[in-house]
């Protein structure tokens, strides 16, 4: 399924980083942090929060860590998943979207833990940064276990 999302409120709070807010023609919604999903609305299990690390004026994940993502599940109910993550550089790679160019770096986080449940969860996010103007331009990260991995690309300049 491909939605196509416009911006719909940039705020700041007391935490790190921008909060960016983009929403669909069905109220739908993806929330970010630095370009890190911290929020989605509108979607069966709903992300409800994610606490990512991130820093000032830095695009995408600032380090490894933990990572908690709170979830909705079944009957109304919230599911915290607590993850440990690693970040890696994979380096420089041209990105092509809609035939403009940009120079990224591809970071990759591994992460590992286990649900309140004690399901062991594996999750694995990529992001193309681009470091000139602090852009995530292209991400697969994962929403949960119902939604999945979102794969996001913007379109913005």
């Amino acid at each position: 399924m491909i939605w196509v999302l416009a911006p719909l409120l940039a705020r700041r709070d007391d935490l790190p980083g921008e909060i960016t807010t983009w929403s669909a023609a069905d109220n739908s919604a993806l929330a970010f942090r630095n370009g890190m999903l911290i929020a989605t609305r509108g979607l069966a299990g709903n992300l409800i929060s994610a606490s990512v690390p991130v820093q000032n004026g830095i695009a995408g994940p600032a380090r490894g860590g933990q990572r908690r993502y709170h979830l909705r599940s079944g009957n109304n109910q919230e599911q915290v998943v607590t993850l440990a993550c690693e970040i890696t550089d994979l380096g420089s790679q041209g990105l092509e979207i809609y035939e403009r160019l940009y120079s990224t770096r591809h970071l990759q986080e591994h992460c590992e833990g286990r649900a309140e449940t004690g399901r062991k969860t594996v999750v694995l996010n990529d992001h193309w940064v681009d470091s000139q103007n602090q852009k995530v331009w292209k991400s697969r990260q994962w929403a949960g276990p119902e939604i999945g991995y979102l794969r996001i690309r913007d379109l913005s300049n």
